[in-house]
C-alpha cells in the first residue's frame, strides 16, 4: 500500500491538450473562421473583470499539481510552426507572439488587481523565440513579483537552452512539460515531429538539476510502430530524469493529418466523437494489436513510477503534498492497474 501511495505522488499526469495529441474537434461548417490577428499586441487583454476568479481556484489548471490556488492561465503566443501529424491546427501554423512588454502588462494587472500568485502558460511553444521568452522572465524578476510559474503545455525540448531555464527558475518556474512522444528516430520522422532526442535528454537533465519538476508526454501506437519501438520509448522514459510522465494512445483526432491518413486508408470512423475513449483507439495503424498496446501503457506507468529514487525526487518537490495524495494515488492505480 505504501508503494501505491508513494507512487501516487506521480502525478503530473495532468490533462493537457498536447498530451492527448490533437483533440480539437472540427468546427461546424456553418461557422466561418474569423481572420487571425497578425499583431497580438493589438488585441485587448481578456475581460478578467467579468470573471469570478475565486470560483476557479479549485479546478484543474493544465494538470493536477499546483503551487497556489490563486492562479490565472495565460497565452503569450499562438500557434506552433511544426507539422506533427497528430496535432491540432486551432491557431494555424504561423507562429504569432505578444511582445514581452504586452505580456508583462497583463501579468501586472493580474497580480495587482486580482491577487494572482500562480501563472499557467498555455502556449503551444513558449520558447520558440528564446529572446522574447527571456525578456518576459527578466521582467518578472525585475518587478519583484513572487509568482509560481508552470508550463504544462509547450516547451520544445531540443531548442530549449540553459539560459532560458535559469531565468525562468529565477522568475518562479516550479514545473514544466516537455513532449517527447517517441524516443525512436524513425517514429519521430513518421510523426513529423523531428525531435532530436539527445538534445532533449540533456535539457531534461538540466531542468531537473535546477529543482524544477519536469513532466514528459509520450505516445504509443503511431502508424507502422512496432512493439520493439514502443518498448524502446518506455525504456528511455524509465531511464530519463523526468519526474513524472504520461503515456497516451495515439488517436487520429478530426482535423489532423493523421486523421486524413486514416481516411485515405479506408478505416471505418467513429460516428459519436463525444464518447471517444482517449486512452484506447478503434483505429490502429501500428503493428501491435490494440489489447497489447493497452497492456504496454499500464506496464509503462509501473516501470516509470515504481522507482524509489524517482518517488523520492517527486516527494521532495511536489507542492501541497497532504492535500494531493489521495487523488494522486487513485489516478496512479487507475492508469497502471485498472482493467
Amino acid at each position: 500500500m505504501k508503494t501505491v501511495l508513494l507512487a501516487a505522488l506521480i502525478v503530473a499526469l495532468g490533462v493537457h491538450a498536447r498530451a492527448f495529441g490533437a483533440e480539437t474537434p472540427e468546427l461546424s461548417n456553418n461557422t466561418p473562421d474569423s481572420a487571425a490577428a497578425d499583431t497580438l499586441d493589438s488585441l485587448p487583454f481578456p475581460a478578467w473583470d467579468l470573471i469570478d476568479h475565486a470560483r476557479y481556484y479549485d479546478v484543474p489548471r493544465g494538470g493536477v499539481i499546483y503551487a497556489s490556488r490563486r492562479f490565472a492561465t495565460m497565452f503569450s503566443s499562438r500557434a506552433c510552426p511544426w507539422r506533427c501529424t497528430y496535432c491540432h491546427n486551432s491557431y494555424g501554423k504561423a507562429f504569432r507572439e505578444r511582445s514581452a512588454e504586452h505580456v508583462l502588462a497583463e501579468i501586472e494587472l493580474l497580480v495587482t488587481r486580482y491577487g494572482v500568485k500562480e501563472l499557467v502558460f498555455m502556449d503551444d511553444i513558449f520558447n520558440l523565440r528564446a529572446e522574447r521568452a527571456k525578456a518576459i522572465a527578466r521582467g518578472i524578476v525585475a518587478r519583484g513579483w513572487k509568482l509560481a510559474l508552470t508550463f504544462p503545455n509547450g516547451f520544445r525540448g531540443d531548442i530549449l537552452d540553459e539560459e532560458l531555464v535559469d531565468l525562468l527558475v529565477q522568475a518562479g518556474m516550479y514545473r514544466c512539460m516537455i513532449a517527447v512522444e517517441s524516443a525512436v528516430p524513425r517514429i519521430q520522422k513518421v510523426s513529423k515531429k523531428g525531435l532530436k532526442i539527445d538534445k532533449v535528454e540533456r535539457i531534461v537533465d538540466y531542468v531537473a538539476s535546477k529543482g524544477v519538476m519536469v513532466h514528459g508526454a509520450f505516445m504509443l501506437g503511431f502508424p507502422s510502430e512496432t512493439e520493439r519501438e514502443m518498448l524502446a520509448t518506455i525504456d528511455w522514459a524509465a531511464r530519463s530524469a523526468f519526474h513524472t510522465a504520461a503515456f497516451f494512445r495515439v488517436i487520429p483526432f478530426k482535423g489532423t493529418e493523421l486523421f486524413r491518413q486514416v481516411e485515405a486508408a479506408g478505416h471505418p470512423l467513429p460516428t459519436d466523437w463525444s464518447a471517444y475513449e482517449p486512452y484506447q483507439s478503434a483505429i490502429n495503424l501500428s503493428e501491435v494489436p490494440e489489447e497489447r498496446i493497452v497492456r504496454l501503457r499500464k506496464q509503462a506507468y509501473r516501470r516509470f513510477y515504481l522507482s524509489p529514487q524517482r518517488l523520492w525526487r517527486i516527494f521532495k518537490l511536489i507542492p501541497n503534498k497532504s492535500s494531493m495524495l489521495p487523488f494522486l494515488a487513485l489516478l496512479f492505480a487507475r492508469r497502471a492497474y485498472a482493467r
